[in-house]
């Protein structure tokens, strides 16, 4: 029955690690509401970092195989 009121409230299937996501993103931007904490700027930092970890990965793997510089300039 429980499982069948969280389905009907949400309209998502009760699978526990989604129940857990879901929980944590609700207790953040609650939190982060109550301390007025930007998400929005703190999700931008994110991406730029991931952005700027994928550059990173992107350049040492052709200078870890040893391949000419044309190759290194060209994206995957």
């Amino acid at each position: 029955m429980a499982f069948y009121a969280y389905f009907v409230l949400t309209k998502q299937d009760y699978f526990y690690p989604d129940v857990k996501d879901r929980q944590f993103l609700h207790y953040f931007y609650r939190k982060s509401k109550a301390k007025h904490f930007n998400v929005e700027q703190y999700n931008k930092l994110r991406e730029d970092i991931e952005e700027a970890e994928e550059s990173l990965t992107r350049l040492h793997q052709p200078l870890h195989l040893r391949l000419p510089i044309q190759e290194i300039t060209n994206k995957d």
